[in-house]
């Protein structure tokens, strides 16, 4: 078959997909460290959140990816890196879509490929998500090898793939490297999608960032610039994809309470610390430290179900939206020029976003602090401290 692609420059075509039913949204972006922007993210998402969330190089170790929470999504695959710093890439799935996560750990390899994958299941046929990452200083061959493993693992007539991800082969050039791996993905049916720069410094403008897909599919795909990172998002919109949902809008969130909070502080103190005081390496010693704390956690806050359909981090107000809509628009004006000035500006600009969001998620607890001294339960300032650690976290 031919392959049937529509983009925004053809405004008919346009219309007829997006008035289509069984509309499917994947978001791709190389977000340079996840940690900081969790917030902003969560805001860019509001109001129009998609089905896949594809994110690489975002910098964070495993028990951290474990524990993000972005606003009506849960952790699908993840792979961090063990032997080097940053890196890693992972996929967040839309809370009220059955999944199942693909472990690809034995493919990866710091550098020359990170991975991860999850299947969802479409009638007739098994859609497989991959975000992949290969660094610049990687070794392409590995690369190619690897990915060419997985693809071959899974390729049947009844599976379908899209590959997401920051490959850092400029597609808006006629490489070797594009050569070689379009020649890997075009035996297994996906093709690259992306004619559009997806990054603009001062010296280059390039295509690193590509999304993949079968080539019978029907799709729109954009850039969109956030401001969370110099690489563009790319969001592609599918045609006629029917997924098996939850029946209810099932979330999972740990049960925090001030009972559990007291149990919590207790073990704490009755824990012995000495093995972590004897310990003379520092970095032996800070993960002995987490290895501790986190059993107690868990220990002591389970995680349970619960059907949620508001959203969780009621400090974001309406102004903080707004501000960080106009950050974004700042920043593509800053992006284009080379005024000094303007980037003084911006960064000033985001620093006192910061700063409010730091200090607008204080003030969310209050409700929380007030119910519980009116309920006459017995807590302390450290309990009420940690309460407020728990609403950062989208735990309350």
């Amino acid at each position: 078959m031919v392959n049937k692609v529509y983009s925004l420059e053809n405004d008919t075509n346009t219309i007829k997909l997006t008035n289509s039913k069984n509309l499917f949204k994947i978001f791709h972006q190389n977000i340079r460290g996840l940690k900081s922007k969790v917030d902003e993210l969560s805001n860019s998402l509001f109001h129009d959140y998609p089905n896949i969330l594809c994110l690489t190089v975002r910098h964070l170790k495993d028990y951290e990816i474990d524990n993000i929470p972005i606003d009506q999504f849960k952790l699908g695959s993840k792979f961090c890196r063990h032997e080097f710093k940053n890196g890693g890439v992972c996929i967040f799935i839309l809370e009220d879509l059955d999944f199942l996560s693909i472990s690809l750990d034995k493919y990866c390899k710091g550098k020359d490929v990170e991975v991860c994958a999850v299947s969802l299941k479409i009638a007739p046929i098994q859609l497989i998500i991959l975000a992949i990452y290969g660094s610049p200083s990687g070794n392409f061959t590995n690369f190619l090898k690897n990915l060419g493993s997985i693809l071959n693992t899974w390729w049947s007539n009844k599976i379908e793939f899209v590959v997401c991800g920051d490959i850092n082969i400029n597609y808006l050039e006629n490489c070797k490297k594009r050569q070689q791996l379009d020649a890997l993905l075009q035996t297994y049916n996906p093709i690259a999608t992306v004619s559009f720069a997806t990054r603009k410094l001062k010296a280059s403008t390039t295509a690193i960032d590509n999304i993949f897909i079968t080539r019978t599919k029907k799709y729109i795909i954009n850039p969109n610039v956030n401001g969370l990172s110099d690489h563009k998002v790319q969001i592609m919109v599918i045609e006629n994809i029917v997924l098996t949902k939850q029946i209810n809008n099932i979330t999972t969130k740990k049960d925090i309470n001030i009972q559990s909070i007291l149990e919590f502080q207790l073990l704490l103190c009755h824990e012995n610390w000495e093995e972590i005081f004897m310990e003379d390496d520092a970095n032996t010693s800070s993960n002995k430290f987490l290895d501790i704390y986190l059993r107690i956690f868990h220990s002591c806050f389970i995680k349970k179900h619960t059907n949620c359909n508001t959203i969780s981090k009621p400090w974001i107000t309406k102004g903080i939206f707004t501000s960080c809509n106009q950050k974004k628009e700042l920043y593509l004006k800053v992006r284009d020029n080379n005024e000094m000035e303007h980037k003084l500006c911006y960064k000033q600009y985001c620093k006192m976003l910061s700063e409010v969001i730091k200090y607008a998620v204080p003030l969310s607890c209050c409700a929380l602090i007030h119910a519980c001294h009116a309920a006459s339960l017995p807590c302390s300032d450290s309990a009420m401290s940690f309460v407020k650690v728990c609403v950062v976290a989208g735990n309350i």
